[in-house]
């Protein structure tokens, strides 16, 4: 089905302000790849892997509302002192279940007259699962 969000964090790096912004749409991403839930610290409660992801990239104009001042030298910050924000997020995989599947809508139909599909989907025990015990 998915991955879903298990936690996240992320700021701002401070002593990486630059007077110069960077080319836009450059992609900054990054994956640590998954990696199963198995040997002697596996959490029997949660079932399957784990994934970390996340970004770097620098603020456009966000910066601003935190930077104090007025005038001229606060635009002389905004236009120079330009942060750079990272963030990182851990997701769970979800199990497949019986119950997710997608079928052809009896009733609906596109405008070539082909039936729409009906995705039916929901997370399960494993996904909603709290418990980090093992």
């Amino acid at each position: 089905m998915d991955h879903f969000t298990l936690e996240g964090a992320g700021g701002i790096l401070a002593s990486l302000k630059s007077s110069k912004r960077e080319p836009i749409d450059n992609p900054a991403g990054y994956l640590i790849a998954k990696y199963m839930n198995t040997g002697s610290r596996r959490n029997r409660n949660f079932l399957r892997g784990y994934r970390f992801d996340g970004d770097a990239s620098q603020s456009l104009y966000e910066h601003a509302f935190s930077t104090p001042g007025f005038g001229g030298e606060f635009r002389r910050k905004v236009r120079e002192e330009i942060p750079y924000y990272f963030g990182i997020t851990a997701q769970g995989e979800c199990l497949p279940r019986y119950d997710n599947y997608v079928a052809l809508d009896p009733e609906k139909k596109d405008a070539w007259g082909i039936p729409v599909l009906h995705v039916h989907a929901s997370y399960g025990e494993n996904e909603r699962s709290n418990d980090s015990s093992s």
